[in-house]
């Protein structure tokens, strides 16, 4: 459908090593349980006081794949903007097929604020100060993501503190929009604001998303602010898409350019900047990782593209020192910031143009629902979002507040069980978990939690019985919800302390999730040792050899040559 002048392969810095390697596939009959049909007393609370039982929440509501999306802006303004996202999605997939994932386990959430102290409310109080500094908050659930975006915040406060400690010598910061607000003739003062777009904000936070869902780590933060700065920065339409571009392509910047907040600005020093794991919003931290991570991709005629795909590769699994930077790079972090800095100043770079044949565009987005949504619904997702923004007691209220009204949503009982067993109320979460086990939500969590539930204060050893009460959420769960990792580390760790063999099917079952979720040690050292006492020792063999080739902690290491010497002679 589209051709394009030049064509780079970036994904080689998706890191991923080769899934499953050496193992062999294992099939799986379904198994039947036999439902319990007792009867499951859910709590009841009593309000005294109106006070504490906040009205319903006032969302529209609509889905996309992999989405549910409350929103306070209007619906029409709902609709176009999540038709635009539709097509930011389709524009990726022409420049990075592959990039973004089918859609597993709950989907993701997204969050449009336009009204009040919508946006506010989630911001974690230990981030209130940065609350006029950032208009995207990227908040992680226990098995998902929250997006949230304030679509009526164009104007950020910069870190003033942060620029003077750069720049002591600073007295003006120019509003950056476009060429002409934004004179690079004109000095820079602290204190000021910078105008930014709150639709390139959702788009670096989904960006962001989709790097942790392929890296599954956040601890390369500077690669992933930089890697998300820069793909926030496409333009896109039905007909022409523009990937890394810098400036407007007639020699002007535009508000998304590193260099229109670094240009002239003492840079971090690159110890700092590689070593700035806080989620704190940081606008000159960021901007320099977006132009570290353009010039090695591609700036100066992608000469640095082999050194950055091995230093990434290698800083995820070793201590990221200036040593191993050498070892990539063939220099010092004295002499690279060198070249960032006359990379900033004069950016040559190619950048990708792809272009529909004659006739040919983007899908048209799909027509989107955008409806009120349900008491039960928006107090799942706000009071969901609230607690993982630690906003504890606020998060409980909303959740419990459509519960005392009446709804019995097995997605808001599988909400209010989660809450209650982070916050250590085990029976009252066994209560709502097990009646949205019995409702058969969709939520693999529930379904874990409840199994991990069972378990709590059990010897090592279990007995049938045990097992059977541990098993039974899980087996409930297949075709109900996806099966996660999660669910197969918590299907692995009932067996593991079993003293009883498990039937062969729940052993092949386990050797499943090992392929498909072969980063997981838990996951591996469990199915290691089941396939050790129940299985066959080549299965065993092949699991731990994958695990030693795969894995660095040392912890890790100790525990599977513990288990190497445990296997039989090879005969």
């Amino acid at each position: 459908m589209f051709t394009t002048r030049f064509r780079v392969s970036v994904f080689l810095v998706w890191l991923g090593a080769a899934l499953g390697a050496g193992l062999s596939s294992l099939t799986a009959a379904d198994f039947a349980t036999e439902v319990d049909t007792d009867v499951v007393q859910l709590p009841v609370f009593e309000v005294s006081d109106t006070r504490i039982l906040p009205p319903p929440e006032d969302w529209l509501y609509a889905t996309l794949p992999g989405f549910e999306v409350l929103s306070s802006l209007s619906a029409g303004e709902t609709r176009r903007s999540l038709q635009d996202f539709a097509l930011l999605q389709s524009a990726i997939n022409v420049i990075m097929p592959g990039i973004q994932p089918s859609p597993s386990g709950p989907p993701s959430l997204l969050i449009l604020c336009g009204r009040g102290n919508d946006f506010s409310r989630f911001v974690p109080p230990a981030q209130e100060v940065d609350t006029y500094r950032t208009n995207s908050l990227f908040i992680t659930l226990p098995d998902r993501t929250a997006i949230v975006i304030n679509r009526r915040q164009i104007d950020l406060e910069i870190d003033g503190d942060a620029l003077a400690a750069l720049d002591p010598g600073a007295t003006a910061l120019p509003p950056i929009a476009d060429a002409d607000d934004a004179p690079l003739e004109e000095e820079l003062s602290i204190g000021a604001t910078l105008e930014v777009d709150p639709a390139r904000a959702f788009y670096q936070e989904y960006f962001r998303y989709l790097i942790r869902r392929q890296t599954g780590t956040d601890q390369q933060r500077w690669f992933e602010e930089g890697m998300a700065r820069m793909l926030a920065a496409v333009d896109f339409s039905k007909r022409r898409i523009s990937f890394a571009q810098i400036g407007d392509g007639f020699g002007g910047i535009k508000g998304t350019d590193f260099g229109a907040l670094l240009s002239r600005r003492a840079l971090i020093p690159l110890d700092d900047m590689f070593g700035n794991q806080s989620a704190k919003p940081d606008q000159v931290w960021s901007a320099q990782c977006y132009a570290f991570v353009h010039l090695c991709l591609y700036g100066r005629g992608q000469r640095y593209q082999s050194a950055f795909l091995r230093f990434v590769t290698r800083s995820a699994r070793e201590p990221l020192t200036e040593e191993l930077f050498n070892a990539c790079f063939g220099q010092d972090f004295k002499a690279m910031t060198s070249e960032l800095r006359g990379y900033i100043e004069f950016t040559d770079h190619k950048s990708i143009q792809f272009n529909a044949k004659k006739g040919e565009s983007l899908p048209e987005p799909p027509v989107v629902e955008v409806r009120s949504a349900t008491d039960a619904g928006s107090g799942r997702l706000v009071g969901e979002t609230l607690a993982a923004a630690a906003r504890i007691s606020e998060a409980g209220l909303t959740l419990v507040a459509p519960y005392s009204r009446g709804e019995r949503d097995p997605r808001l009982l599988a909400a209010l069980g989660l809450y209650a067993s982070a916050n250590h109320d085990t029976e009252r979460a066994k209560k709502y978990l097990s009646e949205a086990v019995k409702l058969g939500v969709d939520r693999t969590l529930a379904y874990r939690e409840l199994s991990r539930i069972q378990l709590l204060d059990t010897p090592t050893n279990l007995t049938p019985a045990q097992i059977d009460a541990a098993l039974y959420p899980l087996l409930q769960a297949r075709g109900r919800a996806a099966l996660t990792a999660e669910w197969f580390e918590q299907f692995s760790a009932v067996w593991d302390r079993s003293s009883a063999a498990p039937p062969p099917e729940h052993i092949a079952w386990i050797n499943e999730g090992v392929m498909r979720f072969d980063r997981r040690p838990r996951l591996l050292i469990a199915a290691a040792r089941i396939n050790l006492r129940w299985g066959t020792s080549e299965a065993a063999r092949r699991i731990i050899d994958y695990g030693l080739q795969t894995f660095t902690s040392p912890a890790t290491l100790t525990v599977l040559q513990d288990l190497k010497r445990r296997l039989p002679a090879e005969s």
